[in-house]
């Protein structure tokens, strides 16, 4: 693969991180959480649905840590992209750089 289509294929791939999750095993609501319900399932420790509470659910049994890859929505930026060359390959110019996305 060339670099350019290298760099191409990273700038598109999504980021993985390893996180602490918790598992929450039942419907959950009560004072510390203002009685509002926190439905079962994964969520990142800090996820702000569990309201900070991860460690308290846990201790109390009302969920699990489990380990866990979280999928980051936004692209990989390339870290090694080299500024580009305004020439034409028979030398004369280009005009204006291209514009980098939003």
């Amino acid at each position: 693969m060339t670099k350019k289509a290298d760099s191409v294929v990273k700038a598109t791939e999504k980021k993985k991180m390893v996180v602490q999750r918790i598992e929450l095993l039942h419907n959950y609501g009560g004072e510390p959480t203002n009685f509002k319900r926190i439905l079962p399932g994964e969520y990142d420790v800090d996820d702000e649905e569990i309201m900070g509470l991860a460690e308290y659910l846990v201790k109390n049994g009302h969920a699990k840590y489990i380990n866990g890859v979280t999928v980051v929505d936004e692209a990989e930026e390339p870290q090694d992209e080299k500024p580009a060359d305004n020439k034409q390959d028979d030398g004369k110019d280009k005009g204006e750089p291209p514009t980098p996305p939003a």
